[in-house]
């Protein structure tokens, strides 16, 4: 008896043949089409984010698409590239005639690296055009936080810059972005090459001095970031990671793994080691309030292979004819930063507790399971001293003290002059000794 999956893929499968043999299902796609937008419209707000790509009016059912744990999320890439096709899978529309992708996805399905990369199952012509079916990372997390996070120092194949041709429309596009960045040559020749234009845009983000750009985000109950592009500096980096983890280090500590995990594979597969070069791929992070953690690697529309004469380190400088993408340069700086205890780090507030009513020049010694603070009176100011901080107050009715430090935060609570309470925000309690 077959199962419940080998069933549903079934009736998946006879329904997209029925519906690639011609025009003579419209009706009854066109209503698969209404329906599949319903469930789009009756979902969480992430379901907007890829409500455009309906148009491909894929052969997928509404009754499997009720079966999805999540409607599916679009940050980047194309709009109305991608789309669900089934409980468990999407399509995504193969752009232009190279067929790279698909070529890419079934040789990693043998490599090493397949446990990190989406599973490809085929692809399927439709209506005059070319999808490649694939895992949907979303099925394995609730309402998630999802970012994507474009790798390598250079996101422009160097088919694309090999014509020296001098451009005007690309120097309008230059000043347009900065007046100041054409050099006088330039300025006097009113055209640049393309070659020298990709260089300039991938200098207004990140690509260039980390060998990756965060491209966009999703955090639950906001709307989605998708201007992240031209994020500069490591600073803002940083915030933008302490941001999307909101203070979970578990979570952190996963995708730290993880992301180490993909470098391993990918510095002992034989085809990134030596035939791929990777251009324009991502990293998808993904976590949900039940700490479930994971990162794929995806998007493989510009990996080109390479002759196996053609050694490439994914890390060495890029130059014309080389193939460097400085992939694993932008993996090695992610996970750097990526692992940074303060990206996780917050402000606690901490357990009620009595201690004894001050006397002047007494020391007494708070300890709780996560900090040891030591408080010393004094006639008119009791100062708190922990690791990292020393602060002081000074004593007036109902004040209020809040330490900012790696443990956590202390707040000394003052009432008619006289020190009666420390508390700390996890609610743990403090012993005095």
């Amino acid at each position: 008896m077959p199962s419940v999956a080998s069933a549903i893929w079934h009736s998946l499968s006879n329904e997209r043949s029925k519906c690639s043999i011609g025009d003579t299902q419209q009706p009854g796609r066109m209503k698969r089409m209404k329906q599949m937008k319903n469930c789009f419209q009756h979902r969480s707000p992430a379901v907007t984010l890829a409500a455009n790509a309906l148009d491909l009016a894929l052969p997928a059912g509404a009754a499997l698409l009720k079966n999805r744990k999540n409607c599916w999320v679009q940050l980047a890439g194309h709009p109305g590239s991608f789309a669900p096709a089934g409980p468990h899978t999407i399509w995504k529309k193969r752009l232009g005639k190279e067929n790279s992708e698909t070529l890419a996805y079934k040789l990693l399905m043998n490599d090493i690296t397949k446990d990190v990369i989406p599973k490809f199952y085929r692809e399927v012509e439709y209506n005059d055009n070319s999808y490649i079916e694939m895992e949907d990372l979303l099925q394995h997390f609730s309402d998630p936080f999802i970012m994507d996070i474009k790798m390598g120092t250079r996101t422009f194949l160097e088919s694309e810059v090999s014509n020296s041709t001098l451009r005007k429309d690309l120097y309008e596009k230059m000043i347009k972005i900065d007046p100041s960045e054409p050099t006088a040559q330039e300025n006097e020749d009113k055209a640049i090459t393309k070659l020298r234009y990709m260089q300039f845009r991938e200098k207004g983000s990140t690509t260039s001095t980390l060998g990756f750009r965060i491209q966009a985000m999703r955090v639950p109950g906001k709307p989605p970031v998708t201007d992240l592009q031209k994020v500069k500096t490591k600073e803002q980096v940083s915030d933008i990671l302490a941001k999307f983890l909101d203070g979970n280090a578990s979570v952190q500590a996963k995708l730290v793994k993880r992301c180490q995990e993909i470098r391993r594979k990918f510095e002992k597969s034989d085809f990134f080691k030596h035939q791929m070069e990777v251009i324009g791929s991502s990293l998808l992070l993904l976590f949900d309030r039940s700490n479930e953690a994971n990162v794929w690697m995806i998007d493989f529309a510009k990996t080109r292979l390479l002759d196996k004469s053609t050694p490439v380190t994914h890390r060495a400088p890029w130059a014309i004819g080389n193939h460097e993408d400085g992939y694993l340069t932008g993996l090695d700086n992610l996970i750097q930063m990526l692992s940074k205890p303060e990206l996780t780090k917050k402000t606690t507030q901490d357990a009620q507790v009595a201690v004894p009513v001050i006397t002047p020049h007494k020391q007494t010694t708070l300890e709780s399971p996560h900090t040891k603070t030591t408080v010393t009176h004094h006639k008119s100011t009791p100062t708190l001293e922990a690791p990292h901080v020393k602060a002081a107050v000074t004593l007036h009715k109902s004040t209020t003290l809040e330490v900012s430090h790696e443990k956590p935060t202390l707040t000394a609570v003052h009432t008619n002059g006289v020190l009666c309470t420390v508390q700390d925000s996890r609610h743990n309690n403090i012993s005095v000794t």
